[in-house]
């Protein structure tokens, strides 16, 4: 996570001599961006990762002294958690009209997810879910179930994970 990407590229590229690579990995931005930068063919706004806690001096050194050296970032932003609103997934117009049928899927193969898990991995809200689980959906009749791996609305190690601790839940009940 870094912050000001851009900037922080202009500010490695006008006080380092790391390599245009090394730059660009780090801050996740085009060769041909920082190429361009270096040129001063784009103007941006210096951003320093020291004063920002994203580098320290002794890892600029570092990798200044091998041009094959990864930069890493601090610790302490590797460790920092942004609490707050879950970024949304977002959905193409011509995939929204599957939500509903990635739903039916998984009530239907997997009835013990609950809603909350099926809105957060499709990415729906859990009125809808619990609307199409009671057959209340606007054009539930219209619907057929769609497997939402297949439909790119999540993974299938992202599905197998909540089925496997669904299941491991069930096992727990079962044993007391």
């Amino acid at each position: 996570m870094i912050i000001n990407p851009k900037g922080t590229a202009a500010w490695l590229i006008e006080n380092t001599s790391l390599t245009f690579e090394q730059i660009a990995d780090f801050c996740d931005v085009h060769y041909m961006e920082i190429e361009a930068m270096a040129n001063e063919e784009v103007s941006i706004l210096l951003s320093n990762p020291i004063d920002n806690h994203q580098l320290s001096i002794e890892e600029i050194n570092r990798c200044e002294k091998d041009e094959n050296a990864i930069l890493k970032l601090s610790e302490l932003v590797q460790n920092l958690t942004i609490h707050g609103k879950k970024k949304t997934k977002y959905k193409p117009l011509a995939k929204r009209n599957l939500i509903p049928c990635a739903i039916l899927f998984l009530i239907t193969k997997h009835p013990q997810i609950k809603d909350n898990q099926i809105s957060s991995l499709i990415g729906t809200t859990k009125s809808t879910v619990a609307k199409i689980r009671d057959g209340s959906y606007k054009g539930f009749s219209g619907i057929s179930p769609k497997d939402p791996v297949l439909a790119g609305f999540c993974t299938h190690a992202e599905l197998n994970k909540i089925v496997e601790l669904i299941s491991k839940q069930n096992a727990e009940k079962n044993e007391k």
